[in-house]
């Protein structure tokens, strides 16, 4: 079929500089039909990624195909010069959609370089810019109905349901990243995502992963799992487009799409569940009216002079108001961030969100914060280029004494002739610190309370989720008895063996 097909064949990367320094890569990228592809000047507008760079490259160059075959590539461009012909539903498999890119860091030092933090250790930052870009490829190749006359639908991602580490990231180690749908709605499409390594040959697998949501073939590693959510929009209209139905060919393929049902039906039920439309449960009730006594004695104990309530003993639990853990950030969206539908890219957004929500928890933590899970990235409306994007980033649960902090960051779009602010998109990350003594956050309004208690509820979900293999969250925290959507767990876990 037409499209990207990725595996090892030698189609080498060019990364851009300021400088106009250019410098080949090794990620081993290949076509089903062609490897001779060549660089869109959009796609290289700016030093994105070696992966980004090549995926987006290889989805312009299939687009630019259709146009050229349909004989009038402007009119499919930009819809002049006459009626579109209406864009086919057709019935694929996942073997249709699925896609690799790699990346031999145990091979290649300059691009391995490029994903180091000051550390030493693998920038997850830029790997979350690629599991976005390599999600727009899988959701490109599945909507395409084969017909050079129809227009390409448009891709925007509506959401990133989960991305989870089951294990730490080396960087002397070759990632493979691997996408394919899972699960199709009308409209929307869920994509699973996985990054895992080569093991060495005398290992084996920690896990048969027969019952795993996110397998890795036999000799490798699963590493990272991920589901987005990608929703497909008329080009023309921009209202949703119905997009090609997904027929799963094995047991395994089946069982995801029925896990993916399964999933958008309790998304339904949270919503309806949600501290937007509901009160807290009386255990949730019970939480922010202890946390109200113990802001009521700090406050006594500040106006007596008094030490009482954060004592200087080591054994003292120290308390923070939710609201000194607030750190900002202001961006200025330049053209040069921009996907192939002129908006902000969307793992643009989510590099710059969660590198702001790692230094809020290394500045809460006092040491360096260990990345955990991503859970529910909404996007809830496309950033325009030029905007000014406001990150707030706070710490809203540190669940005592395990070690672990959700950080929620809030992007709110900025216009400063009329100082309107609109949300644009809400993320939530999971850290751990290995600090003994991480401090408790302490809400100081009704509004930080809910924050707080929603933060709570995260961190219990994604404990109590059953995943094989396991992951670092599962590994560092026992597992607790599965919850209903309306009652949370609210008991500390045990303080982590790591």
């Amino acid at each position: 079929g037409r499209g990207v097909r990725c595996s090892s064949s030698g189609l080498r990367m060019l990364a851009l500089g300021r400088a106009a320094r250019s410098r080949a890569t090794s990620l081993l990228c290949r076509t089903a039909a062609s490897a001779s592809a060549q660089p869109s000047p959009q796609a290289e507008h700016r030093q994105r990624t070696a992966v980004t760079n090549q995926l987006w490259r290889q989805r312009l160059a299939s687009a630019s195909h259709n146009n050229n075959s349909s004989g009038h590539g402007s009119k499919s461009a930009n819809g002049g010069g006459g009626s579109q012909k209406a864009h086919a539903v057709l019935t694929k498999t996942p073997r249709d959609s699925l896609t690799e890119a790699f990346l031999p860091f145990a091979e290649d030092q300059a691009l391995r370089s490029d994903y180091l933090t000051s550390t030493g250790k693998v920038r997850v930052g830029k790997l979350l810019e690629d599991l976005d870009a390599l999600a727009g490829t899988v959701a490109f190749r599945h909507c395409d109905d084969g017909d050079p006359d129809s227009s390409p639908l448009t891709i925007v991602t509506a959401s990133v349901d989960r991305i989870d580490l089951h294990s730490r990231l080396y960087p002397d180690k070759n990632y493979r990243l691997q996408g394919k749908v899972s699960y199709v709605g009308t409209s929307s499409m869920e994509i699973t995502i996985t990054v895992d390594s080569p093991l060495p040959s005398n290992s084996t697998p920690s896990s048969s992963g027969s019952s795993s949501s996110a397998q890795s073939p036999a000799g490798a590693e699963l590493l990272l799992s991920s589901t987005f959510t990608m929703v497909a929009r008329d080009p023309f209209t921009n209202k949703a487009h119905a997009i090609n139905q997904l027929k799963p060919e094995t047991a395994a393929e089946q069982a995801a799409f029925e896990r993916g049902r399964r999933a958008t039906l309790l998304r339904k039920e949270r919503a309806q569940h949600s501290l937007l439309r509901k009160n807290p449960s009386p255990t949730e009730s019970q939480v922010i009216h202890e946390l109200h006594l113990i802001a009521s004695q700090k406050d006594r104990a500040k106006n007596n002079n008094s030490s009482n309530g954060n004592s200087n003993s080591s054994a003292a639990t120290v308390y923070v108001p939710m609201e000194d853990t607030v750190k900002r950030s202001l961006v200025v969206c330049q053209p040069q961030e921009r996907n192939m539908h002129n908006k902000v890219f969307g793992g643009f957004l989510m590099r710059q969100a969660f590198e702001l929500a790692w230094a809020t928890a290394y500045v809460l933590g006092k040491k360096h914060p260990h990345f955990i899970c991503v859970d529910d990235i909404s996007f809830q409306r496309p950033v325009e280029i030029g905007s000014l994007l406001d990150l707030e980033a706070r710490v809203v649960y540190t669940p005592d004494p395990s070690g672990f902090m959700i950080v929620s960051v809030v992007a709110d779009v900025i216009n400063p002739q009329n100082g309107e602010r609109l949300t644009t998109n809400t993320f939530y990350f999971t850290f751990f610190c290995d600090n003994p003594q991480m401090p408790r956050i302490l809400p100081r309004s009704y509004a930080d309370a809910m924050l707080l208690i929603d933060g709570m509820r995260r961190f219990n979900c994604g404990a109590s989720q059953d995943t094989e293999p396991p992951t670092l969250l599962h590994q560092l925290v026992p597992r607790p008895a599965a919850t209903s959507t309306t009652q949370t767990q609210t008991t500390a876990p045990p303080k982590p063996a790591a």
